[in-house]
């Protein structure tokens, strides 16, 4: 089943092609500025959605297990991905976020356990929890103007190294959780708080850490 929908519409309501399984394709039209909750949830095969050219964001649950989904190219009108929007989608392989995005929730990408790496959008203030837990992500660079990470945004078993902006205040427990993670370079003189907790970066067998010259004591402290 593939579906387009006219030009002129503005808005789908909530959860209405969820669930359809002979869904594989969709194209949103130029004019299309919302989608309802659940719209495409549970839709195992769909494979392809043309996001359009006015979408301004991706609701709660939208994609949600749609495994089958291997590309996401938003527009850059989309200014907020909302909680589980693209949760369990496991064959996502390509994800462009615009910098127009501002705002993602948390589990947004959980479990997409194809995407390997991604680049986070510039007007980004934080990072939700577990927005990209049990991801496939192998490196990650956090933008500067991040002043959070929440906790388990990172967790996978995939990660080998991160980046972290001299922004970063604060880290959430479990934030880069992982049995993979070798690096993690530091560019703060100053080093984030670790939410109380020293297991932010909790990994079996440790990891290199790299920071800026002349940051080493206070870093060791």
């Amino acid at each position: 089943l593939v579906i387009s929908l006219e030009e002129g519409t503005k808005a789908v309501a909530d959860a209405a092609f969820a669930g359809i399984e002979s869904l594989t394709s969709v194209t949103l039209p130029s004019t299309l500025v919302s989608l309802g909750y659940y719209v495409f949830n549970y839709c195992i095969n769909l494979r392809h959605v043309d996001f359009g050219e006015s979408l301004e964001a991706v609701m709660y649950e939208a994609f949600n297990m749609c495994t089958s989904l291997d590309t996401v190219v938003l527009p850059e009108t989309v200014s907020r991905i909302e909680r589980n929007a693209f949760a369990n989608c496991n064959s996502l392989s390509y994800l462009i976020l615009p910098n127009s995005i501002t705002f993602i929730g948390d589990h947004a990408f959980k479990g997409c356990s194809s995407l390997a790496s991604v680049t986070l959008p510039n007007n980004l203030t934080e990072i939700e929890d577990a927005v990209f837990e049990y991801s496939g992500l192998r490196s990650i660079t956090i933008p500067l103007g991040v002043t959070r990470i929440g906790d388990g945004a990172f967790y996978n078993e995939s990660l080998i190294s991160a980046t972290l902006s001299e922004t970063i205040m604060e880290i959430g427990r479990y934030s880069f959780g992982s049995p993979s993670l070798d690096t993690v370079i530091c560019l703060g003189t100053t080093p984030a708080s670790l939410d109380n907790s020293p297991s932010s970066f909790e990994v079996p067998n440790g990891e290199h850490l790299i920071v800026p010259c002349g940051s080493i004591e206070v870093y060791s402290n």
